[in-house]
């Protein structure tokens, strides 16, 4: 099992401004307020990076220019690296067919939604919880996590 330091260490690569500080403001306004840490790291260390491409169709079967209710995605969490049955690096995928005309806020819940998904957590599905990012489609909640996503990001072990 790999070690688990309750250090979220996160690569930002060669994103979008638009996304890059998405990206922060999850891990400075999301997680660094749990009992986890979040650093920006620079190097091949990573537990997560962030990548964002104009992708195209089809790139990791995925439909990247169609719209979200469209049956398109917007972004995705992938496992990039497993260790005795635990996931130890990911990387996060946003693309900027989408991003690119979405809203500060809209952006900010879509991040939140994809780290969460690095954590463990699935989607919400309860149409009346409003208090998540992990309602899908990805962008339709608000950015942050609700009590018991933070409670299962805490006890997560990387």
């Amino acid at each position: 099992m790999p070690s688990w330091d309750s250090t979220l260490h996160y690569q930002k690569v060669s994103l979008k401004a638009n996304v890059s500080s998405a990206v922060s403001w999850v891990a400075n306004q999301r997680v660094k307020p749990t009992d986890l840490h979040a650093v920006e790291v620079y190097n091949s260390s990573a537990d997560v990076r962030y990548y964002d491409s104009y992708w195209d169709v089809g790139f990791c079967g995925k439909n990247w220019k169609q719209s979200p209710t469209g049956g398109g995605v917007v972004g995705t969490s992938q496992c990039m690296l497993l260790v005795s049955s635990f996931c130890d690096q990911h990387r996060v995928l946003i693309t900027n067919h989408h991003t690119d005309g979405l809203s500060w806020e809209a952006r900010r819940t879509l991040l939140c939604h994809e780290t969460g998904h690095v954590f463990g957590i699935s989607h919400n599905y309860h149409v009346g919880n409003h208090d998540s990012c992990m309602k899908t489609p990805a962008s339709s909640g608000v950015p942050k996590y609700s009590l018991h996503e933070v409670n299962d990001m805490i006890n997560f072990v990387w």
